[in-house]
């Protein structure tokens, strides 16, 4: 008979697969992981909002984003885009944070209405011009 422990181990490991995947956001040509931003002391006006989209599969543009945690997000283009939004293509992931993206791109909280606490999750929605809308979550989180 397997003791307690072990008991609680294998329970665990049968979740593993679950947590590693549980703020992956799949769409038919791209995957977005792990949205988040720092936690915010009450007052803060507006805070980065990061996320890496990889295996995209189509060139395509992230045009807009919500989160009922602030009155808006700004979608900065990366420099010399005319284009609105920013631009994904195909074959290359795009990691979005304070100024790691290709050519300055990135994502902006503004008006945030709420102190944001670690380890709390928001809605988010990210609006792509071809694969429309995906419904992720805005984890409140230290640096991965």
């Amino acid at each position: 008979m397997p003791s307690r422990l072990t008991a609680a181990c294998l329970a665990f490991a049968t979740l593993l697969p679950f947590a590693a995947s549980a703020h992956d956001y799949t769409t038919g040509k791209m995957k977005v992981l792990h949205p988040w931003t720092d936690p915010t002391p009450a007052g803060t006006a507006s805070a980065p909002l990061r996320l890496r989209i990889v295996e995209i599969q189509a060139d395509d543009r992230l045009l807009a984003a919500e989160t009922p945690v602030a009155a808006r997000i700004e979608v900065i283009p990366a420099a010399g885009d005319a284009e609105p939004g920013i631009a994904l293509i195909n074959g290359q992931d795009l990691k979005l944070g304070d100024e790691d993206a290709r050519g300055g791109a990135r994502l902006r909280l503004h008006g945030i209405n709420t102190q944001l606490f670690f380890g709390r999750e928001y809605p988010l929605n990210l609006h792509f011009a071809k694969a429309g809308m995906v419904e992720a979550g805005l984890i409140i989180s230290d640096p991965e």
